[in-house]
């Protein structure tokens, strides 16, 4: 019986791909399935994908084109959940890299802690070669996980947890196939919103995030263009459907007002506070309080290209909202 699902989508990525599914390869556990998703790759990935396969039964590709029409990690990702047979499942990105005992160490905590949903590890990042990395994905740490993630502060990146497959299934997780960016954000904030028995394992980072200059095999890149943050906006207005708590909410909207200033920083459009305008309406008068005015004269003084008036801009902010920017906790890229 397979133990570990390990489900990877894939886009253009023929030049590390393969570095990917070697340290699967490598585990020291050995009782998984590597379920490899292409989104209908231009390149020679599939080339590729079946090379490596040919060497390894326990690898299985499927090509999303065959089960839906919408492109994208989340789909992708879905469609390995649905053919996942595994008592675990974990989702692992295309350029990214397991320690050789990941595995191991992952199933030797969840056997003491049988009775979590999932469990969370530690991860860090690298340019090329994994000893050169020097930081975190993120700390762990006593504050409440949810309100970081609403803020923005994303605790662990996808790879972090691995789940019970049950779980998944019994709770209807899935990823959101409309999201183009912010992914596992949205995934994990719902995760979290159903209340889950879990537990972080702060040990050793056992996983490793690439992180180059070179987003063009990505399957989603350009995190900051207009299309999408109004598509994370989209994001945000379905979680102001089940979001509730007060403290939720304006740590919402801490997340809304940040990524409002820094797509705006990377290009000043009107749609981009007009997007903004709309949806900070949505929230009550104590936590949109003046926002539409303040998001207004950010984008004046950015379209102005005038640096000073920005600067002078945010200490007001800081002044009269603390905790939004400079005083604003999150622990992303943490050193250790």
């Amino acid at each position: 019986m397979i133990t570990v699902s390990i489900v990877v989508p894939v886009y253009n990525r023929a030049d590390v791909v393969g570095e990917t599914i070697q340290s699967v390869f490598k585990q020291t556990y050995s009782n998984w399935e590597l379920l490899l998703v292409d989104d209908g790759s231009k390149d020679n990935t599939r080339d590729v994908l079946s090379t490596l396969s040919s060497q390894d039964c326990r690898i299985k590709i499927y090509y999303r084109e065959a089960y839906s029409n919408v492109k994208g990690a989340p789909v992708c990702r879905n469609i390995g959940l649905n053919q996942a047979i595994g008592t675990y499942v974990m989702f692992l990105d295309s350029d990214d890299i397991l320690r050789p005992d990941a595995l191991e160490n992952r199933l030797t905590f969840f056997w003491t802690k049988n009775d979590c949903d999932f469990l969370v590890f530690p991860g860090a990042f690298f340019n090329r070669e994994i000893e050169d990395s020097d930081r975190l994905w993120n700390k762990f740490t006593e504050e409440n996980d949810l309100l970081r993630f609403l803020r923005g502060d994303v605790v662990w990146q996808t790879t972090g947890p691995i789940w019970k497959r049950s779980y998944l299934l019994e709770q209807g997780l899935k990823f959101d196939e409309t999201a183009a960016s912010s992914q596992d954000w949205e995934f994990h904030i719902h995760s979290l919103l159903k209340h889950p028995k879990y537990s972080k394992i702060d040990v050793q980072p056992d996983y490793f995030v690439r992180r180059d200059d070179n987003e063009s095999g990505r399957i989603s890149g350009g995190h900051s263009s207009v299309a999408k943050f109004q598509n994370r906006i989209e994001l945000i207005n379905k979680l102001l459907k089940v979001v509730i708590d007060p403290k939720q909410l304006r740590a919402l909207h801490k997340y809304l007002v940040r990524d409002t200033v820094s797509c705006l920083r990377n290009e000043a459009l009107k749609p981009i506070l007009d997007t903004f305008k709309s949806t900070n309406n949505k929230f009550s008068k104590s936590i949109a309080e003046n926002w539409n005015t303040w998001i207004s004269l950010v984008y004046r003084s950015l379209k102005l290209n005038s640096a000073l008036a920005f600067r002078i801009i945010a200490r007001l902010i800081d002044l009269r909202h603390p905790g939004y920017f400079r005083g604003f906790k999150m622990h992303y890229r943490a050193k250790y």
